[in-house]
């Protein structure tokens, strides 16, 4: 039943499972190796580990992410047999353990679960190991089993977050054995008591790292927590939770036969029977435990929301068909003792034990078979769950005698389950090729395939173009994301002229785009000006340029480079200042969505942000200002490899209609190596004198240098200064990139020129006061590091 059909049934592969798929290939690309995975609600990763031992031997596809569940079954079964056998006394332990594991193999819950790549497989292997060891500690008195329960509850800790309550379960026993055996057992007290610190040291050391992990990210330790707790009435919600026991079931259809009980109705019957049972013998330390287990292990349901939910509550399958054994072996004995001697002589030779494991295996096997894969498999709602649809094009898309070219939203094809599946067929690339880009050019339409669920506003749209020519691995070329649209307006774009579905089920549609549309958003090149500026350890800008529209708009193309998997704590601002740093507008944004990040490490993306250029804005030299804050705080975040918060990107040249950003007095000059001096402005006034100097960079300076204009008389002497750094620090000359043009306005207090005056320039290291060597047009050297503006000989 854990391996039947498991490549078919359940149809396609659910976004959670794909997520974890993906998650593993991040580890194995990266060579990463974490405890905590903070993608989709964050999850312990142990899981993910076992997956990657899977995939790396067989490969990655939905088959292998199940197949290590259904494996995970099939151990599980295993080990309910020792754990109930070491559970159970007197003369039925043998009927009792065998009815345990019957119970477990042919529950509808467990198969279900045991199909699927969820990591809550693991919850009933961990609840049987610890109990198996503490138990076992408590009936032998022997140290070491109470160490190792401990090391099985620490490594539970990096299982599911329902594995959290399982130290309820220990403790609660241990003080309810304190309250009966206080005045008659004192000295196995104390041994139970140095089992259970022994145990709570070993699962401590080994949930070391957990425990470091929640203590320093507890928003994300606990995020999934805060999430589902009980928002509604607790007192209804309680109600609903103790349904489970008899009618309650899991309103999801990937966890559940949706209008269905949690369990057949002859486990329902034999559960309270032997409930009844245990609260009769519950002077008995087995039975004591067994009830404290299962209550430890619903708890989820009374403090989460939905009450019953198939994945929270896995730890409750072993204690409840315990219970489920007990009631029917306490039915069995209840008929014997009704029966009359000759009855009860017919009874033996029927083998009522026998009889009670047969007919349960078949009602329960064949509806648990039935109910699965002849009624719940078959569903149309169970086919659209599983993202059926979005697989069926994975498919297509990855078939090797098919030629691929075609494009899809970026969102699409973010989802974890179109993601995994094309993730060893398609190569990601940031830029699109020369020669890709003329071919694509003498196609008129391409096909645009949108998914059966509508876009996200608040996420800027992006494309990927994905190309495969037959029997090769295919491209996929991602667009700069566009921000100044918004997907909903794709959504109405889109038709339905073609989908692949089932049955009418949810369709993937797709409907053609003009290709001279599309192209220009897909960038052929990094942008030109290069930048190193990091964020919170995730998000990197690595480049910028400004390029016009043929709007009143100025694009800004941003390179990122993603370091992590989660998105920036805030929110994106850009100030668009003019020359003397003043704030002409500005914009907020949210950050790049987590879907941008989701699994790419060390890769680049493009933003394209418009810049609207009012018609009354001045000409002259702009810059942007941009950065990240906490809107709760209106903190900003610090850029992490160079100090401050923000990050000025320039220059921007912007030039009113018949107006031009140029000096009147054309010249040509260089101070080192970097730097050319290419023309000034000059105008005086009744006190003072503006010079206005022109510089263009040839290479990036290595310094911050100081720019100075000095009027000197006819002995050399200094009559007027001004000294300071261009556009006065806002833009450092270190900051400068081949092909920048530069200006700034020196003003020298002059009441009375000298008869013979010169006007000179330079430019030096404020720290050393060191003077860049200066050089003509012909590259002659000039003495004192200066250049002469101009001279009067009047």
């Amino acid at each position: 039943m854990r391996f039947w059909q498991l490549d078919t049934i359940p149809p396609g592969l659910w976004f959670d499972e794909s997520y974890n798929g993906l998650d593993v290939v991040w580890m194995r690309n990266t060579g990463a190796w974490p405890i905590f995975l903070l993608g989709n609600n964050g999850r312990e990763a142990l899981y993910h580990y076992l997956l990657l031992g899977a995939t790396t031997l067989w490969g990655d596809s939905a088959y292998t992410l199940r197949f290590v569940s259904a494996w995970l079954g099939v151990l599980a079964i295993a080990l309910i047999i020792r754990w109930a056998n070491g559970l159970f006394e007197g003369p039925h332990k043998g009927w009792l353990t065998m009815l345990t594991a019957a119970g477990l193999t042919v529950s509808f819950w467990a198969v279900l679960m045991n199909r699927t790549a969820y990591r809550a497989n693991l919850m009933p292997l961990l609840v049987m190991a610890v109990s198996y060891f503490f138990w076992r500690g408590w009936k032998t008195e022997r140290y070491h089993d109470y160490a190792w329960a401990g090391l099985c509850l620490g490594v539970g800790q990096y299982t599911y977050f329902s594995a959290r309550l399982l130290p309820l379960a220990f403790g609660g026993f241990v003080i309810l054995q304190t309250l009966l055996l206080w005045r008659t057992e004192r000295a196995r007290l104390k041994r139970l008591w140095l089992g259970l610190l022994l145990m709570s040291v070993a699962s401590g050391m080994v949930a070391l790292p957990m425990l470091n992990f929640m203590f320093n990210n507890p928003t994300a330790f606990w995020g999934r927590v805060q999430q589902v707790r009980v928002k509604t009435d607790v007192l209804t919600h309680l109600l609903a939770a103790m349904r489970l026991f008899i009618d309650g079931q899991d309103p999801n259809w990937r966890h559940h036969f949706v209008g269905r009980p949690m369990f057949d109705i002859l486990s329902i019957m034999a559960f309270w029977v032997g409930l009844g049972t245990a609260m009769r013998r519950i002077a008995q330390p087995a039975h004591q435990f067994l009830l404290i287990l299962l209550f430890v292990m619903w708890l989820p349901a009374p403090l989460a929301d939905p009450p019953i939910h198939t994945l929270r509550l896995a730890g409750i399958l072993p204690p409840y068909y315990a219970l489920v054994a007990l009631g029917l072996v306490s039915v069995v004995e209840l008929s014997q003792n009704w029966q009359s001697a000759m009855a009860l002589a017919m009874a033996k030779q029927l083998k009522p034990f026998h009889s009670c494991l047969v007919i349960f295996l078949l009602f329960s096997g064949l509806t648990t078979s039935y109910n699965y894969f002849w009624r719940w498999g078959q569903l149309p709602r169970v086919y659209d769950q599983f993202d059926s649809p979005i697989v069926a094009l994975a498919h297509q898309l990855t078939d090797p005698t098919t030629e691929v070219n075609l494009v899809i939203p970026y969102y699409f094809y973010t989802h974890a389950t179109l993601r995994y599946l094309l993730n060893n067929h398609y190569n990601e690339q940031t830029l699109l090729p020369t020669a890709v880009l003329t071919q694509l050019k003498k196609q008129s339409m391409v096909p645009l395939f949108v998914p059966p669920y509508p876009p996200d506003d608040n996420q800027p749209p992006a494309y990927v173009w994905l190309i495969k020519p037959v029997g090769q691995t295919g491209q996929a070329y991602v667009s700069a994301v566009q921000r100044n649209k918004r997907l909903a307006d794709l959504a109405k774009t889109v038709g339905q002229a073609s989908c692949l579905s089932k049955d009418n089920r949810q369709n993937v549609c797709s409907t053609y785009l003009p290709t001279e549309q599309l192209l220009p958003l897909f960038p052929t090149e990094l942008p030109a000006k290069q930048a190193d500026v990091m964020w919170a350890d995730n998000l990197r800008l690595t480049g910028y340029e400004f390029l016009p529209s043929q709007t009143s708009e100025v694009y800004l193309y941003l390179a990122w480079q993603i370091l992590g998997q989660t998105s920036i704590n805030g929110k994106l601002f850009l100030q668009l200042l003019d020359a003397q740093a003043n704030p002409i507008n500005q914009f907020e944004l949210m950050p790049l969505s987590r879907k941008i990040y989701r699994w790419r490490p060390e890769r680049r993306i493009m933003e394209r942000h418009p810049l609207p250029l009012t018609a009354d804005l001045a000409t002259g030299l702009y810059f942007v200002r941009l950065g990240f804050f906490d809107p709760a705080t209106m903190t900003r975040l610090p850029i992490q490899n160079q100090g401050g918060d923000e990050a000025i990107l320039g220059p921007l040249y912007h030039m009113r209609p018949g107006e031009s950003i140029s000096p009147t007095m054309i010249m040509e000059g260089r101070f080192g190596q970097a730097i050319t001096l290419v023309g000034y402005d000059l105008k005086p006034e009744p006190t003072q004198t503006h010079v206005t100097l022109y510089w263009q960079a040839t290479a990036s300076p290595d310094l911050n240098y100081t720019a100075f204009v000095q009027l000197l008389d006819e002995q050399g002497k200094i009559v007027a200064q001004n000294d300071a750094q261009p556009l006065k620090g806002l833009y450092p000359t270190s900051r400068w990139q081949k092909g920048d043009r530069f200006y700034h306005t020196f003003t020298l207090a002059i009441t009375t020129w000298p008869a013979q005056a010169r006007l000179i320039t330079g430019l030096y290291d404020l720290g050393s006061g060191v003077r860049l060597p200066a050089y003509d047009a012909h590259d002659v050297p000039l003495p004192d590091g200066v250049i002469e503006l101009f001279k009067t000989t009047n």
